[in-house]
């Protein structure tokens, strides 16, 4: 059965995205999208809230060496990731990764941008970790200030929600990581080439990932997840061919989103790096990848590369 997606057009205006309404489905294969997909899709949604911070307050700065992430009103992101310092094991627990040091620490104030269509956001925070080894990327994210949930695919009305339907961790409580191998060499247009991969993993330990431009969700086994009344944990490792090896100074393309609740209808993105319009044109009632629906200038990264944050390993 197909994977409905729909993606998330925003205006990027005077520096700022503007409150807009779209749907709230996110990631997966473009080519099964309905074929009249537009922004008149989330007529019967409520308005999203589009929020952009600078507010650099709730992420800490460790005196011994750690690099603050840089963020500006636009959406960028400059972000490090840090030598891994113990030996790592991969079982949900983060304590062997310095959490003195995160990546990043998304709230609702440091947020590049929040979706709300029932409201149902709320005040989460969720640590990012970035760590490597020369054969291995290290990534954890600690999620609180949530009671993690799952979606009941039996009382959905789309028409991908019965007990027959794929995984999609995307419409449980989860966390989609986004990285690019080779930022330099990204499409132009914001497409998914050899270089990215996306990663979906809910807080129950079921994971996807995406690769390359064939975007086709297969099962990603090397992640692990640990739930908690109030949050959960998620940590994952990446070594494929196309990343190695990890080295200081390399740079990769790198964003987080955060689902809270179920079915995809509240989340929050890391980063929303400003670029130019994508080169190609598209029309009204068809689905692209970038400007959709018509050359507004903003997506998700699930849709377009060009939006991942610059991450320095150091």
């Amino acid at each position: 059965m197909g994977h409905r997606r729909l993606a998330v057009a925003c205006a990027i205006a005077a520096g700022t995205l503007a409150s807009v309404a779209c749907g709230s489905l996110l990631g997966g294969d473009q080519d099964d999208a309905p074929p009249n997909a537009s922004v008149a899709d989330a007529a019967d949604e409520e308005a999203a809230a589009v929020t952009v911070s600078s507010d650099a307050s709730q992420i800490p700065v460790d005196e011994g060496g750690c690099h603050p992430p840089g963020i500006v009103d636009n959406g960028s992101r400059t972000l490090y990731g840090y030598r891994s310092t113990t030996a790592k094991t991969l079982d949900g627990v983060l304590d062997d990764f310095s959490v003195t040091c995160p990546t990043y620490v998304l709230t609702r104030a440091t947020t590049a941008y929040i979706f709300e269509s029932d409201g149902g956001f709320g005040d989460p925070t969720a640590k990012v970790y970035v760590e490597w080894e020369p054969d291995t990327l290290w990534i954890g994210v600690d999620v609180s200030g949530l009671t993690p949930s799952e979606h009941d695919a039996g009382t959905n009305d789309d028409a991908d929600a019965d007990a027959s339907a794929p995984l999609e961790p995307r419409n449980n409580d989860s966390v989609e990581v986004y990285v690019s191998a080779k930022p330099d060499e990204r499409d132009s247009d914001g497409l998914k080439t050899q270089w990215e991969r996306q990663y979906i993993l809910d807080f129950l330990g079921n994971a996807l990932q995406y690769i390359g431009a064939e975007n086709v969700p297969t099962s990603f086994p090397d992640s692990r997840a640990i739930a908690r009344s109030n949050g959960y944990t998620i940590e994952m490792r990446i070594g494929s061919d196309v990343f190695l090896p990890f080295t200081l100074g390399r740079k990769l393309g790198f964003d987080v989103l955060l689902n809270v609740g179920t079915f995809q209808r509240n989340f929050g993105f890391l980063a929303l790096q400003p670029h130019a319009v994508c080169g190609y044109s598209c029309p009204d009632g068809s689905f692209c990848s970038c400007n959709y629906p018509s050359g507004s200038g903003g997506d998700t990264p699930a849709f377009d590369t060009l939006l991942y944050a610059p991450l320095t390993l150091r």
